[in-house]
């Protein structure tokens, strides 16, 4: 099993929400750190495309549009061209988002170690999209159709799963994300179907949202962080794994990408979320697909296809990411939940997650008993040294740690 080419590695003091950089990550980095090469016969004035062994990933110069592995992707920022060090995209597009595209999927997890909250779209007095053609069709329907069928198929896999709704009625946008928070969800896949003013619109897109510093994709959005933004590079991976899943499952679709919206439901979930629209009510083609069972239990399959392929992507411990042979551990997030985890900023201390804990190499993983306890054991912003919780010990150096159960 090959290893994993690199996650994230974001160090940050642990406000919840610090302000983003804007600075440079220029293409010469990215082609050494993914040990990329170039594909000339698919470079021109428009273009430039590189590839390894397991990813390609094309450029298009002036734009925010990159194709990962033949799946659009929107940048928040343009591709561009510096005076001196050549072409470039902003370090938070990088970190945030194409970044967690490398992605190795050749880790595993549990999928019942998962909770998936399913929002399907509208409801009751909101019918969604509708048209006037088709008696009765209304995008509220057609999602709760496809969200009941991806409920079935995950608890099936033995995933813990919610809906924001079980029947035909109005559930507020706020309440929505309310829901997903209070019972702690791992991920949340809002289902929609598109229209437009005209007929010609047609294809799947799939939205996450904006990073802070960014505009939306349609630009109507100021920069704004939420507490979405918490999980962008989550967002991404997920984002991309169901994205990506429709369009191998539906090639005759248009892809027209992944893209960037402050939508209310995005906006202050406690988990990665994104929104997908499963195609156009208004285009006499998809109407016609979207209107039968079959097609719509073949999107809850992709979907939930998708949906696998990010949970087998990663694997989580407490607040961490470790790749598969444990020589990486990755720092995700301020430490805000009541389990226990603790880093160094050179990756190679100890460090513990919850029931877990690593040697000082970092490669074994060694199950001990649970840690019972509310306390949280905090590092320093350079991640160097730990404080002391009443059931973690550290010597006077900080290069070693105890773990050890409160007599009761």
């Amino acid at each position: 099993m090959r290893l994993l080419l690199l996650l994230i590695l974001i160090l940050f003091s642990g406000f919840l929400f610090a302000s983003e950089s804007t600075n440079e990550y220029y293409l010469e980095d990215i082609v050494t750190n993914f040990n990329l090469s170039i594909v000339p016969e698919q470079c021109d004035s428009e273009f430039m495309t590189y590839s390894n062994q397991y990813d390609k990933v094309i450029f298009r110069k002036f734009s925010r549009k990159v194709y990962f592995n033949n799946t659009l992707y929107w940048l928040n920022d343009a591709f561009s061209p510096s005076k001196s060090n050549g072409w470039f995209i902003s370090e938070q597009d990088y970190t945030k988002m194409l970044l967690p595209l490398f992605v190795d999927n050749s880790l595993t997890n549990k999928m019942e170690n998962f909770v998936v909250f399913i929002d399907p779209g509208h409801g009751g007095a909101d019918p969604g999209a509708f048209h006037r053609s088709v008696t009765n069709l209304k995008e509220s329907d057609i999602v709760f159709n496809i969200s009941t069928n991806l409920a079935r198929l995950l608890k099936d896999s033995g995933v813990q799963v919610f809906m924001s709704r079980t029947n035909d009625m109005f559930v507020s946008l706020s309440d929505r994300t309310k829901m997903a928070n209070a019972v702690n969800s791992s991920v949340f896949i809002s289902i929609h179907v598109n229209s437009a003013p005209g007929t010609s619109a047609s294809g799947f897109e799939t939205y996450t949202l904006p990073l802070g510093h960014s505009f939306s994709t349609s630009g109507n959005s100021k920069p704004r962080l939420y507490m979405g933004n918490n999980n962008d590079i989550f967002n991404s991976l997920l984002g991309y794994s169901i994205h990506n899943s429709l369009l191998k499952d539906f090639p005759a679709h248009q892809d027209r990408g992944i893209k960037h919206a402050r939508y209310e439901v995005l906006k202050n979930i406690n988990c990665p979320a994104i929104l997908v629209e499963c195609g156009f009510l208004s285009n006499k083609n998809e109407r016609k697909l979207l209107a039968g069972a079959e097609h719509q239990r073949k999107i809850s399959e992709s979907i939930f296809r998708g949906t696998t392929n990010y949970v087998q992507s990663v694997v989580v411990v407490g607040d961490y990411i470790l790749d598969n042979n444990i020589e990486t551990i990755v720092y995700v997030e301020p430490v805000i939940t009541n389990n226990i985890c603790i880093l160094s900023n050179n990756l190679q201390s100890v460090a513990a997650g919850g029931d877990y804990i690593l040697d000082n190499t970092i490669e074994t993983i060694v199950y001990v008993e649970p840690v019972s306890t509310n306390n949280i054991c905090f590092a320093t912003n350079e991640f160097q040294c730990i404080e002391m919780s009443s059931n973690l010990t550290v010597n006077e150096d900080c290069e070693s740690l105890e773990v050890f159960l409160i007599e009761n």
